[in-house]
C-alpha cells in the first residue's frame, strides 16, 4: 500500500499474478477505506489512466492522482512498486 498524500492510498491488486503484462492499482480513501476508481493500462493511449468510480475530486487530489500516473508511466513494469522509489516521486 502506498499513500498518496494524506487523504489516499494505492494498492495493486494483481502483484501477486506476474502472467500479467500490467498492473491494475485501486485507488481509495485513507479515511472510509472507500474505493475512489483504479488505475489500468489504456492499450490505445499506451499508458496507465484513471478510470474514476461515481467520485467528487478537488483539484488537490486529482494534481496528486495525475503525478502518480506519470510517476507509473515512466517506470519500467518490474520497477513500479518499489517502494522507497514511489515514496520519493511525491
Amino acid at each position: 500500500m502506498i499513500a498518496l498524500g494524506p487523504y489516499m492510498f494505492a494498492q495493486c491488486t494483481n502483484v501477486e499474478h506476474r502472467a500479467a503484462k500490467t498492473y491494475v492499482i485501486e485507488i481509495a480513501s485513507a479515511s472510509s477505506k472507500e474505493l475512489l476508481g483504479t488505475i489500468r493500462w489504456y492499450g490505445p493511449w499506451r499508458q496507465y489512466c484513471f478510470y474514476p468510480i461515481n467520485s467528487l475530486f478537488n483539484h488537490g487530489c486529482l494534481d496528486v492522482i495525475a503525478r502518480y500516473l506519470k510517476y507509473l508511466n515512466s517506470r519500467l513494469p518490474w520497477d513500479l512498486f518499489d517502494a522507497d522509489k514511489a515514496a520519493g516521486s511525491r
